[in-house]
């Protein structure tokens, strides 16, 4: 099985509730795709059609904007859906808006999955941000060159 380094610290894949591979899988949910999640080509093929299956079960019931809607879907991915169903529930029921993930549902949710998703959101803009500025440097060389 193989590692991951985290918090200082290195953890076999799956280890806290059994999902395996590089999209971090239930077998269980690969299964009901008939999916093998052992093998790297079709665990990431799982795990795209799992998120876009999570992001159709939110976009057919709500009206959060994409961003929200991301957050959840990321949530969902991480905890699973009827889980987060149930944060949402209990935020609601503590005068939080159930349909807002930060400052809302996350101080209902597992520690983990904020982690979770606060992690892949940063990750998500660090990207952005070194393609902008990538394209603004290839753009300036571009003019260097007079290209």
């Amino acid at each position: 099985m193989g590692r991951r380094f985290r918090g200082g610290r290195w953890y076999p894949l799956g280890w806290w509730a059994g999902a395996v591979g590089i999209m971090q899988l239930l077998p269980s949910t690969a299964a009901d795709m008939e999916l093998d999640p052992y093998d790297p080509e079709q665990n990431i093929h799982a795990g795209a059609l799992y998120m876009a299956e999570i992001v159709k079960r939110l976009d057919s019931r709500s009206a959060m904007d994409e961003a929200t809607q991301f957050d959840f879907a990321l949530a969902s991915y991480n905890a699973g859906p009827g889980r987060v169903d149930q944060w949402r529930k209990r935020a609601a029921a503590q005068g939080l808006n159930p349909n807002v993930w930060f400052n809302n549902v996350e101080y209902i949710a597992a520690r983990e999955t904020v982690r979770y998703v606060g992690n892949v959101n940063k990750y998500y803009i660090a990207y952005r941000m070194s393609q902008k500025s990538g394209m603004e440097a290839r753009s300036k060389i571009d003019r260097l060159l007079g290209r």
